[in-house]
């Protein structure tokens, strides 16, 4: 009798601007199903490694400067400058995006029969997220509830929330590129019971 083969996890991207909450919602979920969590700012920071490629095309492009005393890219450094330069950040996105999105695809690949679900999060939508994606959930908080949580939880002035959300895709971008749009204005217990009942529509064990 042939074996049973086992089930193919189901893929979905996670994305939000600053402050939304991802981070709430991926613990959640961690603590509630068998999944994976691919976050594309974790695996664009080993890019970033002396010895890799992004490395030496980035310090080209901007400068020792951004290096710190032990010759590894400073990412506070790096985003204070790009900050401050839009045609700068966009060179950068180009040059990074594309290896971090290669690199995605390789770790969902290899991890696609060992989770219910693998989750790719980021903040900036890849030019084809279903490529790599079964379906794409976005979070959703009011600028304003954004903006106090940043100031709250990560010490950020107005002009540099500022800054951040200006370089983010829109409100509009989001809900357009999204299967799923997750309220999360409320309590962590209001994400929670929201989660709890997504799972279940989507035939995943959702006890903790």
């Amino acid at each position: 009798m042939q074996k049973d083969r086992k089930k193919r996890a189901r893929v979905i991207a996670v994305f939000a601007g600053a402050g939304a909450g991802k981070s709430t919602l991926l613990r959640l979920l961690q603590e509630r199903c068998r999944c994976l969590i691919l976050a594309a700012d974790r695996i664009a920071h080993g890019l970033y490694e002396p010895g890799e490629a992004v490395y030496g095309t980035v310090v080209t492009l901007l400068g020792k400067g951004i290096l710190d005393e032990s010759g590894r890219i400073d990412r506070k450094k790096m985003a204070d400058r790009l900050y401050r330069d839009d045609a700068l950040l966009e060179r950068v996105n180009a040059l990074v995006h594309p290896p971090v999105w290669e690199a995605v695809k390789s770790r969902v690949k290899e991890s696609l029969f060992s989770y219910d679900l693998i989750f790719v999060e980021a903040a900036l939508l890849p030019l084809n997220p279903l490529e790599i994606c079964d379906e794409i959930w976005y979070i959703h908080s009011g600028e304003e509830i954004r903006r106090r949580r940043l100031a709250e939880t990560r010490g950020y002035t107005r002009e540099r929330t500022d800054a951040i959300f200006g370089h983010q895709p829109s409100e509009a971008d989001y809900r357009r590129a999204a299967n799923r749009v997750i309220d999360n204005e409320g309590s962590k217990e209001d994400l929670d019971r929201r989660l709890e009942e997504i799972l279940r529509q989507l035939g995943v064990d959702a006890g903790h």
